[in-house]
């Protein structure tokens, strides 16, 4: 059996043989070409991160060029060849360097133990060497200056390089083959540059734990020599970590500039592709689209190889390799002295150029740092969440210690510097200080909710909904939730020590009822503090995310949160320093809900897929209305979300919220302006509200269900009106929504969708009647009689069914009239959802007359008149096979005119009306291009998928 020393030896000549590894002094590959005298390659990292140190002038290279391409990389001009296989290259050289370092440091103190002699410094300190392959034009597109990995645009460095700037890659002078090699060649030197660094990076930052470890052993004895020893060896640590985060910083550069020429390469292959299959491009198009092409280009480059190299740069941004351990992250992170200076210098109102200078680097690094920390955390628990699914349950791992340590110093440099928005922070640094904030904002939302991610919430209005008891059934029969099962260790530690102080911090900690409640109290308050002050439209949105997971599962009062979200929304913000993209924790939450509910044994399975279609609709809209480019109107939809989710979750009707925002979207298309109940309501979002409105009543009125005691009733719940209150003024707020939609110029667009959404609220409406009539028929007469009113009275009924015939057949129908009227010359789409719709409002008139005949209640003649409803072809209301037969013949027709006039039959007027003195407007005819980008949204209706896609804090 080979020792460590045999087993280094040979290790030793595998690396010396590869020279990935050069001295400076000695480069096979010299800087400048010998002949020419211009630059073959350069090194990258030169400046030292010290003070009064210079560097080395016989430092280490990583020479990456010479052990891709040998002496071929001397000749710029050589075409190189790809390797198809880079990630495995990558892969290989990164364990190589690993087990290197990893037997050198064995060998230098006889095993791996804090008594180490190896020294990091001049690893750390190591240039890489990179060919000066990439023209000026590609550098400028990837964000880089000459020769140098430093790139542009640190602030904004979260975005990516669109793939469709391959485009400006290309000029008449170079060869378009020539620069995708270069582009090949340069990313192929990258990932093997990263290989070798995070591999240096790893054995520095296990050496930096050691460290550590000694400088705590030293105790705090007052003799004079130990504390020198221990003053010499904070500055020892101080300064690795210093190099630590150097060496971190080189490597997140390269990342950033291998994804950036993998989004080149990417868009690159699709578009030819594109090209390829449709015929190349032909006498009809551009010349700028005829030289945007490479393959008619003299030296093309195969199809099969662009695939090949970007299919491996893919495989190895997302490897090992190329990922950071987050104990390495959160080292670089907790520098007390980098978070005392940035104090001063952001809410100084002037600082000097130097101080403004490191000051950006350090937010740069850090908001990079952050970044990979929630990228962390996130990937953790959608890892947990597959594991939990697979084994039927959710345990995640408890956090260390330094992870607790770091997610506590992020939050109490936000409860310092959260204030200082708005005027205290200097002009210069505010947008990188904003998006500072906004980072270490995620990162706790992402730290919460995977501590969270256990947490059951207490019975909610969603629950309540889904899930049945039997009547009659006795209630010690009903699984009822321990409050200790409610118990997440993972959650109480993190709030625990986030609530604690530096100085006050007990690593004994036993998670009690009593510790955990003061801790939440004291996190909610502090919180609340922050967002009183706070003066940002986003960051005010994470802090209430931030409230709702604590308010989760607590005991605090019903309507709690709604009246926190309430009072948010009704706050005027000047500023909005950063997207807001994801969806209210609230609103996530409630598709959890959803989903365990629907596991229940006691599950209604019927009313579950109507609340899924119904949610469905809500949360695609959501989801594209916060992709807006308005990040004042992404805090107002993420406000107006989050306070309609919190009344679900905690069980509060949602008549009051949504009838003042009705009134507010009224007035504002009365006045044509800005909301003054609302200030986040304006004229270019009213369009998005009003679908926002439509769906989210559409919502509260799958969930609704008849009461008959207070213990089930929605809290201010309007009870006067009888056990079916919270089904009645969802069925009100649907015709007040139609009747706006004939008095506002909305588009074609929002008319369709209103069209196929009433559709469903017909729907709806069939089965709420249904479920009444079979409640009231199941309700004990000795214990549904409250007061003077018997909730089990057939006469209660009575207001229901006149409302749905005002509304479902009164209103609808008025509003085809009208759409049939303005748009008579529209497509053969919009005809047919009408003509369904018009077979609907004749399915619910016979539900109606069935019920009523059956129940014994009075059928409201007016509304359900022959007038009231719009003359129909013989077989269209029943299905018919002629009528069957007419649809089939119209589809296959081409002709639009022709489809018209076919259909005209369906819509024949109805008898002359009373004139009125109504001021309808008519309907825009000129599509969505009025419109803000918020209100060109697509039709996405037509998918009737349930589920959020992605993680909520991704």
């Amino acid at each position: 059996v080979c020792g460590h020393s045999d087993v280094f030896n040979q290790v030793n000549k595998m690396l010396a043989t590869a020279a990935i590894i050069q001295m400076e002094d000695s480069l096979r590959i010299p800087l400048r070409h010998e002949s020419s005298n211009e630059s073959t390659t350069f090194l990258a990292y030169s400046h030292v991160p010290q003070k009064n140190k210079a560097s080395e002038a016989n430092s280490m290279v990583i020479s990456s060029p010479y052990f891709l391409y040998g002496m071929r990389s001397e000749a710029p001009n050589e075409a190189k060849p790809s390797f198809s296989a880079i990630d495995q290259v990558a892969d290989y050289i990164y364990d190589l360097v690993d087990r290197y370092l990893e037997l050198g440091r064995i060998r230098s103190s006889g095993a791996l133990s804090s008594k180490s002699s190896w020294n990091p410094r001049g690893w750390l300190l190591t240039k890489i060497q990179l060919p000066c392959c990439l023209s000026q034009p590609t550098m400028k597109v990837l964000g880089m200056k000459n020769n140098s990995l430093e790139l542009q645009d640190e602030p904004n460095a979260n975005v990516q390089v669109n793939p469709e700037s391959w485009k400006l890659l290309f000029s008449p002078d170079i060869s378009k083959a020539v620069i995708v090699r270069s582009l090949i060649e340069f990313l192929s030197c990258i990932m093997v540059s990263i290989s070798v660094s995070n591999a240096v990076l790893k054995h520095a930052h296990d050496h930096f734990s050691q460290e550590e470890v000694q400088l705590s052993e030293m105790g705090d004895s007052d003799a004079d020599d130990v504390q020198k020893k221990k003053k010499k060896k904070q500055k020892q640590v101080e300064a690795l970590r210093k190099l630590l985060q150097f060496q971190l910083n080189k490597v997140v550069s390269m990342q950033r500039i291998s994804c950036n020429i993998y989004q080149l390469l990417n868009g690159l292959y699709l578009t030819a592709c594109k090209q390829k299959f449709s015929g190349g491009p032909g006498p009809e198009k551009t010349p700028l689209t005829r030289n945007s092409c490479i393959f008619h280009d003299k030296s093309r480059i195969p199809l099969a190889e662009i695939k090949s190299l970007t299919t491996a740069a893919k495989s190895f941004l997302n490897s090992r390799v190329n990922k950071f351990d987050s104990s390495i992250l959160w080292n670089c992170l907790l520098d007390e002295v980098d978070d005392a200076f940035l104090f001063e210098t952001m809410t100084k109102s002037a600082s000097l150029d130097d101080q403004l200078a490191r000051q950006q680097q350090i937010l740069h690094f850090r908001i990079h740092i952050l970044r990979s920390l929630r990228h962390n955390f996130t990937s953790k628990n959608q890892q947990m969440s597959h594991h939990g699914q697979a084994l039927g349950n959710i345990t995640p791992s408890t956090f260390d210690d330094l992870s607790l340590l770091g997610v506590s110093r992020v939050f109490q440099l936000l409860l310092s510097l959260t204030p200082c928005l708005g005027s205290n922070f200097s002009e210069s640094a505010s947008e990188e200080c904003q998006l500072y904030l906004s980072a270490m904002y995620k990162l706790l939302l992402a730290a919460f909710s995977l501590a969270a991610s256990n947490k059951r919430a207490r019975p909610t209005m969603v629950g309540n909904s889904l899930i049945d008891v039997v009547p009659n059934r006795r209630r010690s029969k009903v699984i009822k939730l321990d409050p200790q099962s409610n118990r997440n260790l993972q959650l109480d530690h993190l709030m625990r020590r986030c609530a604690a102080t530096k100085d006050t911090v007990d690593n004994d900690f036993v998670s009690t009822e009593a510790n955990v409640t003061t801790a939440v109290v004291k996190l909610k308050e502090g919180l609340h503090q922050q967002l009183e002050k706070c003066e940002d439209a986003s960051i005010s949105c994470y802090i209430m995310d931030l409230i709702s997971i604590l308010v989760i599962g607590d005991e605090s009062p019903r309507g709690a949160m709604a009246d926190i979200t309430w009072k948010n929304l009704h706050t005027l913000y000047l500023i909005s320093s950063s997207s807001v993209t994801h969806l209210p924790y609230m609103l996530f939450e409630i598709s959890h809900i959803i989903s365990d509910a629907t596991k229940n044994e006691y599950c209604d399975p019927e009313r579950a897929a109507v609340v899924k279609e119904t949610f469905s609709h809500l949360l695609r809209l959501s989801s594209t209305l916060l992709k807006t480019k308005d990040r004042q109107a992404q805090a107002f939809y993420h406000n107006l979300l989050a306070h309609y989710s919190s009344l679900l979750i905690e069980n509060v009707s949602q008549s009051q919220c949504l009838g003042e925002i009705y009134t507010a979207l009224e007035g504002a298309i009365a006045s044509s302006r800005q909301s003054k109940s609302l200030p986040g309501l304006h004229e270019k979002n009213l369009p998005s509200v009003f679908e926002l409105l439509l769906k989210m009543n559409t919502l509260s009125f799958s969930l609704a269900k008849p009461f008959s005691s207070k213990k089930h009733r929605p809290l201010n719940a309007d009870k006067k009106r009888g056990p079916y209150c919270e089904i009645l003024w969802p069925i009100e707020m649907f015709g007040k929504l139609l009747a706006l939609v004939k008095t506002h110029l909305f588009s074609r667009r929002v008319i369709f969708n209103v069209v196929k959404h009433s559709l469903l609220m017909i729907k709806l409406c069939e089965y709420q009647l249904q479920y009444c009539v079979d409640w009231r028929n199941s309700q004990n007469m000795s214990l549904v009689a409250t007061g003077n009113k018997d909730y089990a009275s057939v006469e209660m009924l009575q207001p229901l069914i006149e409302c749905i015939a005002s509304a479902c057949i009164g209103d609808v129908t008025s509003l085809c009239r009208a759409i049939r009227k303005e748009l008579s010359g529209s497509n053969y789409k919009n005809t047919k959802s009408i003509a369904g719709l018009i077979v609907r409002i004749q399915g619910i008139k016979e539900t109606l007359e069935n019920i009523c005949q059956s129940q014994s209640l009075t059928l409201p003649q007016k509304t359900l008149s022959p007038d009231a409803t719009i003359p129909k072809k013989r077989g269209i209301a029943n299905g018919t096979a002629p009528e069957k037969k007419r649809r089939r013949s119209l589809l296959q027709q081409k002709s639009t005119s022709s489809l018209s006039s076919a259909n005209a039959s369906i819509f024949e007027k109805p008898a002359p009306a009373p004139q009125t003195t109504s001021t309808t407007k008519q309907f825009s005819d000129s599509g969505d291009s009025d419109m803000s980008d918020t209100d060109s949204l697509p039709d996405s209706d037509d998918d009737d998928s349930f589920g959020v896609v992605g993680d909520w804090a991704a």
